[in-house]
């Protein structure tokens, strides 16, 4: 009896690591349908950003860093409920600096965000802006979201977590 209730422990204790706290992606994002007369200098189908993703399942919060056009990181957080989900939507409605900003953000995870994977994340969203009379309104795509990796493994936990931080370096 006590080696079965041993090996039934062990078995929670290992298995733990196989359901992460945090679930980390990057996404090259490419260019979608524009719809706006202001010119973008991307045409459909080109890479023109990087997305990166923290999933914090503990607290229900979607962290978002992008780098898009080749400007500096910008930050989004949403607090949302993605755990079991196979399908998330995240809008961003607020001004910036004057502008009307308009940002949607949809998620398909084959995992239901329920692990830490290497290629499990697929992403289409659209942005308006509305900035000085230039309007940019614009759809953006992701089939190429990878988990962290090294050497073709994937990373987890905190090995995981520094992969995710030397992405945000500059």
């Amino acid at each position: 009896m006590k080696k079965l209730l041993s090996i039934i422990v062990l078995g929670l204790l290992l298995s733990g690591n196989a359901y992460a706290e945090e679930i980390y992606y990057k996404c090259v994002i490419k260019m979608g349908l524009s719809r706006a007369e202001t010119f973008l200098p991307f045409e459909k189908g080109k890479d023109f950003g990087l997305m990166y993703f923290k999933l914090d399942k503990k607290k229900s919060k979607i962290t978002i860093h992008e780098e898009l056009f080749g400007d500096k990181l910008n930050k989004i957080v949403k607090k949302i409920d993605f755990i079991g989900k196979s399908n998330v939507e995240i809008i961003v409605d607020k001004p910036v600096r004057g502008s009307k900003w308009v940002k949607t953000i949809k998620l398909n995870s084959l995992n239901s965000f329920n692990k830490q994977d290497g290629t499990g994340l697929f992403i289409k969203g659209s942005e308006y802006i509305n900035h000085k009379s230039k309007i940019y309104d614009y759809d953006f795509e992701s089939n190429f979201c990878v988990g962290p990796l090294d050497g073709g493994k994937v990373l987890k936990g905190k090995e995981a977590k520094k992969k995710y931080k030397e992405w945000l370096k500059p």
